[in-house]
């Protein structure tokens, strides 16, 4: 079969992409040691471009002529940060599920166990970013709970450390659902063509993972849980989250290299 000059190459390049999301990952841990994250930032924003072009390329390809690349899922911790708890790491999932071409639900009754849903580069790439804005976001709510406490505020909400934190977190996922909402939208305007295909694939993408779990599991639907109180707190972590920088729109063509991409404030 000829190679698909739109795509990267031969199906062998989705290897060579899993790769590069291990060697990204080895590339923030080392970055953080010397606290400097700018590289990775980079990368994992170029990344990111290179996974959507990949699974537009896949759908450019006849049927019958492809590998099979299925949909798959996983368990994973909605409840990692114990000494935090409320559904704040479920809301996170669920925001970086839907900017990525998954899907996530609540495994089982609580919210400590979630299930993501989708192709496996995009269910890898979820997971990466996931951990990673999980560990920035918890180091950005405890600077904030100490500012708190210094504030006037204080002396009359005083909320304990876990309370604030689990409404500045959840402020945090709103935020970033906010941003990429908004991000998406410029795109759609600078490049309608592309934004079209893209608008194609995620109505595709959606009814094939729809599919599969129901296959899979049968009715699902998908856990909101109730709001926090602490209103300063969330709207402080709401800021932060519109803040967060994963896919800065290119400004002339969709198809270039981001090469200028901040990933965390």
């Amino acid at each position: 079969m000829e190679q698909n000059q739109n795509t990267f190459g031969t199906y062998g390049d989705m290897d060579k992409i899993m790769s590069k999301i291990k060697k990204l990952k080895a590339m923030y841990e080392g970055a953080k040691k010397i606290g400097s994250e700018a590289e990775a930032a980079t990368a994992a924003a170029l990344l990111n471009k290179l996974l959507l072009q990949y699974n537009l390329s896949m759908d450019e390809i006849d049927m019958s002529e492809r590998p099979v690349d299925p949909v798959g899922h996983e368990v994973i911790s909605g409840f990692e940060y114990k000494s935090i708890g409320g559904e704040w790491e479920n809301r996170l999932t669920n925001v970086l599920c839907k900017h990525n071409l998954c899907h996530s639900y609540v495994y089982g009754s609580s919210y400590k166990r979630l299930l993501i849903v989708g192709r496996r580069e995009n269910m890898e790439l979820v997971k990466w970013m996931l951990a990673m804005l999980k560990e920035r976001y918890v180091a950005f709510s405890k600077t904030a709970y100490k500012a708190y406490k210094e504030s006037p505020e204080y002396a009359y909400t005083r909320y304990s450390k876990d309370r604030f934190q689990r409404s500045y977190l959840l402020g945090c996922a709103e935020g970033l659902d906010e941003k990429l909402t908004a991000e998406r939208e410029r795109e759609k305007k600078q490049d309608e063509k592309f934004a079209a295909q893209v608008n194609a694939l995620v109505v595709q993408s959606d009814g094939a993972l729809k599919a599969y779990v129901a296959e899979q599991f049968g009715k699902t639907g998908h856990r909101t849980g109730g709001h926090s109180n602490a209103y300063s707190a969330r709207q402080a972590g709401r800021e932060e989250g519109r803040r967060t920088e994963l896919y800065k729109p290119i400004s002339d063509n969709q198809h270039k290299q981001a090469s200028n991409v901040g990933l965390l404030r």
